[in-house]
């Protein structure tokens, strides 16, 4: 079975280019540069093209609309074909991104960078221009509400793109943190991603144990273990709904 690995990335530059590496434990996938700003738009929902009918069946239109018009997303996307990876096996992605005018313990500008699409997902899904994906994804929401997990409280796991995840920062003097996709991210750091396998089909996550942000004002426990994804969020709904992306997998065929 093959999978589809997305990324949906913003970069605002500072002088040079941030360098991304992506790698499993075993194999190289890609390396590539970011020389210019990757901006984000706030009219997304220009790009919501298919499969509406089906999502606003199943999910209130106006918070569906909101998340894309409130918030910054991505119009340069990059697409892997991977072959199934081992499970136990990872994903990994690496950013250089020393771009800074720190002196002397100040710092008043430096490139960042924000990963609102981090997704993962069988590649027979986007048959149809995303159809089976959508579908899927609203069956899981059927077995999210029926579930006594849904009322646990436990953060649940966004499937198939992770709206959550751990920066593990180069610098040593700087601390890890859990991070939201939109949240900017500055310095070199790596998002290190594991592979386990559910209903039969893989996905990518991590167990998140801390305050978001660094912050104490929201604190994180995601197991990937506990209960049903959830796939209401924008960020996974787009990915069977978005033109510019069911373009680049048809161009891919």
């Amino acid at each position: 079975m093959k999978y589809l690995l997305v990324l949906g990335i913003i970069f605002e530059k500072y002088k040079r280019p941030a360098k991304i590496t992506i790698t499993t434990e075993n194999t190289f996938i890609d390396e590539f540069s970011l020389d210019e700003d990757k901006p984000g738009t706030q009219d997304f929902l220009e790009q919501i093209t298919h499969n509406k009918d089906d999502m606003y069946k199943k999910h209130n239109r106006a918070r569906i609309e909101a998340q894309f018009i409130n918030k910054l997303w991505p119009n340069y996307f990059k697409v892997y074909e991977l072959e199934r990876l081992p499970l136990g096996d990872g994903i990994k992605i690496q950013v250089e991104n020393n771009n800074s005018d720190y002196t002397n313990g100040f710092m008043r500008k430096s490139s960042i960078i924000k990963f609102p699409i981090i997704a993962f997902f069988p590649k027979h899904l986007i048959a149809h221009n995303g159809k089976p994906l959508m579908d899927f994804m609203l069956n899981i929401e059927d077995g999210f509400e029926i579930s006594k997990v849904a009322k646990s409280g436990n953060q649940k796991m966004q499937w198939p793109s992770i709206d959550l995840f751990n920066v593990t920062k180069n610098d040593e003097h700087e601390d890890s943190k859990i991070v939201n996709g939109h949240e900017p991210i500055g310095g070199s750091f790596s998002i290190n991603l594991k592979v386990k396998r559910k209903h039969n089909i893989d996905y990518i996550y991590q167990d998140l144990h801390g305050w978001a942000g660094g912050k104490k004002d929201m604190w994180i426990e995601q197991c990937s273990d506990v209960g049903f994804w959830m796939s209401r969020g924008a960020s996974s709904l787009l990915l069977a709904s978005c033109g510019q992306l069911l373009n680049i997998y048809n161009e891919d065929q």
